[in-house]
């Protein structure tokens, strides 16, 4: 949610401050700046963060997928035990 501008002649790009977000937006982003700090540190120190961009509904497509394939399984397997008629 910060603003960013180009400044200068270099054409640096200057970050708005903590103080002028909290003005602008009227709370502080002080919750969103712990997480991401924690969430660094946990990457820093080895933790490997493999689900971040997974979404929920591709999680329910794989947990639909296992059900109709579980499904068909047991399906074959019911048919094969029952008696037919001649």
């Amino acid at each position: 949610m910060r603003e960013y501008r180009v400044v200068g002649a270099d054409a640096k790009i200057e970050v708005e401050t903590k103080d002028e977000l909290k003005d602008r937006m009227g709370r502080s982003p002080d919750l969103f700046d712990w997480l991401a700090i924690a969430v660094e540190g946990c990457r820093q120190r080895g933790f490997k963060i493999q689900r971040l961009g997974e979404t929920p509904e591709s999680k329910n497509n794989q947990i639909m997928d296992w059900y109709l394939n579980e499904q068909k399984q047991n399906s074959s397997k019911r048919r094969r035990g029952e008696l037919k008629f001649s």
